[in-house]
């Protein structure tokens, strides 16, 4: 029988499982590409776009097999309280208007913090990783670069971990 919470045990296995299991799928998908490199750089394999989406996803999936993991003796909706009630239209347009503006404001910082890197010799990759003049590249980026993570990191990080940190404190 799953039970519809989550104990310390839980939230402690899957912080630690988080904090491992990206960095070791890293590494593997990282080794794997340089058995197929064929004399390539690895820097030359980043640039073919399927190879660049999962490397970018690597930590999602990792995210995402913590959680499925956790969840096999576990009720996942009801042990991790979620719930939509209370998210209307207003808070999605907040949400909007927080990243609109939190892109803006801290843009010129980065570029700053980018230029003093590179005088100091670091050199910053050129570009975006996905060409974004396509709009099905686009969309793509966005959900990949932006949904997902935040679905993802708020089921582990807020469902399991918090819940069950909250029922010891």
């Amino acid at each position: 029988m799953k039970k519809n919470f989550y104990d310390v045990n839980d939230a402690g296995k899957t912080l630690l499982w988080c904090l491992i299991l990206p960095q070791v799928l890293y590494l593997v998908f990282q080794i794997i590409l340089m058995a197929f490199a064929n004399g390539r750089e690895l820097g030359e394999m980043m640039e073919i776009t399927p190879i660049a989406i999962f490397m970018t996803m690597i930590a999602q999936i990792g995210f995402a097999l913590v959680f499925w993991r956790t969840t096999t003796h576990t009720s996942p909706i009801p042990a991790a309280k979620i719930t939509v009630k209370g998210f209307g239209w207003q808070n999605a347009l907040v949400c909007v208007l927080i990243g609109i503006v939190g892109l803006f404001a801290f843009n010129p910082i980065a570029n700053v913090f980018a230029e003093g890197l590179e005088a100091i010799g670091f050199k910053l990759s050129e570009g975006f990783l996905f060409d974004i003049s396509n709009p099905f590249m686009l969309i793509l980026s966005l959900v990949l670069l932006a949904a997902v993570p935040a679905v993802v990191e708020e089921l582990v990080f807020r469902g399991v971990i918090l819940q069950g940190l909250r029922k010891q404190f």
